[in-house]
């Protein structure tokens, strides 16, 4: 995947189908995998903003990652950030906004693992539209 996604590309896509703006690549999977890796690892020896430490205000308190009992800091924060309310964008919105988050994470920065890239690459191949609501996460 190249660093660079044209906007022109991007609307038309979303507005009418067509080749994807953006795929995922060998490279790109190397650099998420060994992003997220060195996040893990980065987790285990020291704290991590949003991974070993709470978020935003609660940024500075530790918080174990590990527990099976469905209590993990990261499951709770996805749960908090798995949610959206108010009006639903047309599904033109939500196509550009799938494969704008799918760009950024191609960069190898977000820390996310390989599988989630895969899994939402997957879901714009396969012309996947989510309800995207005006407030909350995407």
């Amino acid at each position: 995947m190249s660093d660079r996604m044209s906007l022109d590309h991007l609307i038309s896509w979303a507005m009418q189908g067509g080749p994807a703006p953006v795929e995922l690549t060998d490279a790109s999977v190397e650099r998420i995998t060994l992003a997220s890796e060195h996040l893990r690892m980065a987790g285990r020896s020291g704290a991590v903003y949003g991974l070993t430490t709470g978020v935003g205000a609660l940024r500075t308190v530790p918080t174990d990652i590990t527990p099976s009992d469905g209590t993990s800091h990261a499951l709770r924060l996805w749960r908090s950030h798995a949610t959206g309310f108010g009006g639903t964008y047309d599904d033109a919105t939500a196509r550009a906004a799938m494969a704008i988050r799918l760009h950024q994470i191609t960069s190898g920065r977000s820390g996310v693992s390989a599988g989630l890239a895969s899994s939402l690459g997957a879901a714009i191949a396969g012309g996947a539209v989510p309800d995207l609501h005006r407030f909350g996460s995407i």
